[in-house]
């Protein structure tokens, strides 16, 4: 069993030289980076949203998606244990930072983006699964859009998927040019989608301003 004191982040990699003290094998500096790209979404999330309701929100949901893309890109899964409580996380925080007299309105909001992203990918998983007759999307997927669009609703979450379908695209075609893989294979697509949520909870509002621009 590993002590309290050797579990926490960052300061205890660091005080065991990288090594268990019990067994003396290598901890995999995958550990302490993750802990830092944590550490250091907490802090931007203070520094751009301030000490707030909205902060904490933002932070919550940077500890989610972090978690997420490091778990799918090693395991190609989406735990549970992190969706599932992180949506019920965005519908709390959505209703929270909404004024007294709208935050059942905004409870509301965040379910409907919620559940509408969440049928959209389970359209598209049915619609695959129709024409190929094989799973091409996991139902973990699922539930992290619908984690993303209750914390961060309608535009923001679109702008996620675009991010994440456009990256994933990218990654496919060269890894496809450079090795030639089989388009069979699989990419972890939650992994991308953490990473446009993270994109879209910092840069959206700019990015969704330069691009609504286009049309005023």
């Amino acid at each position: 069993m590993i002590a309290w004191h050797d579990n926490i982040p960052l300061l205890s990699f660091a005080f065991l030289r990288g090594h268990c003290r019990h067994c003396n094998a290598r901890i995999s500096p995958r550990y302490p980076l993750v802990e830092l790209a944590v550490a250091a979404s907490w802090a931007a999330s203070v520094i751009v949203f301030g000490p707030t309701i909205q902060g904490a929100r933002v932070a919550v949901l940077c500890w989610l998606l972090i978690g997420l893309l490091v778990t799918d890109i090693e395991t190609y899964t989406l735990p549970d244990a992190l969706t599932l409580p992180g949506i019920a996380a965005g519908l709390a925080f959505s209703a929270a930072v909404a004024p007294a007299a709208h935050q059942l309105a905004a409870l509301v909001h965040a379910a409907l983006a919620a559940g509408i992203f969440a049928g959209l990918f389970l359209a598209i998983r049915a619609l695959y699964w129709f024409i190929r007759r094989s799973e091409g999307m996991g139902l973990g997927d699922v539930k992290l859009i619908a984690l993303i669009a209750s914390f961060l609703l309608f535009s923001h979450a679109a702008l996620a998927l675009f991010t994440a379908v456009l990256a994933a695209s990218l990654f496919s075609l060269t890894l496809v040019a450079r090795s030639k893989a089989n388009v069979k294979s699989r990419i972890p697509f939650g992994a991308f989608l953490a990473a446009g949520g993270l994109f879209s909870v910092f840069y959206g509002t700019r990015v969704l301003d330069w691009y609504l621009g286009f049309f005023r």
